[in-house]
């Protein structure tokens, strides 16, 4: 899948995302009958409460920190690996959540962000999405709410 989608350009938690974003929703189409936590990795459990944090999760990247240089950025923006690698890679769980969270929660956001653009964009092909490669023009183009509960 990584040479369909290809490496993030830039190296910001939302690059990463919506790359595995892409992942995930490509797989989820040629896989049809797969789960969803199959797709993802994930328990049942920790599924539930992916779809029961969304909002949640979305507000927690949306929060303001400082880097080192004592900049305040939102956690989307960063581009400080260390801060960053747990939400887009394998790990027990994400940084700053509750324990129940999965590790890779920004994945799982980036797949609805992905859902959100194919959605507005009915006659798109997958080839049109892996051809979109700015990240932010695909969320802002989304227009990505995240579910309440």
């Amino acid at each position: 899948m990584d040479d369909l989608v290809g490496d993030p350009q830039q190296e910001r938690l939302l690059d990463h995302m919506i790359a595995n974003g892409k992942k995930l929703y490509i797989l989820d189409r040629l896989l049809p009958a797969t789960p969803d936590t199959a797709i993802m990795e994930v328990s049942r459990r920790q599924w539930e409460w992916l779809q029961a944090n969304e909002l949640d999760i979305w507000a927690y990247f949306l929060t303001e920190e400082s880097d080192a240089a004592g900049a305040s950025q939102n956690l989307l923006y960063s581009a400080d690996w260390p801060a960053v690698r747990k939400f887009v890679e394998y790990s027990p769980h994400s940084p700053g959540m509750p324990p129940e969270a999965p590790g890779r929660t920004a994945n799982y956001l980036g797949w609805q962000i992905v859902k959100a653009w194919m959605a507005r964009h009915p006659g798109a092909d997958l080839q049109q999405l892996v051809d979109l490669r700015d990240p932010q023009q695909l969320l802002d183009e989304s227009r990505y709410k995240p579910r309440r509960n």
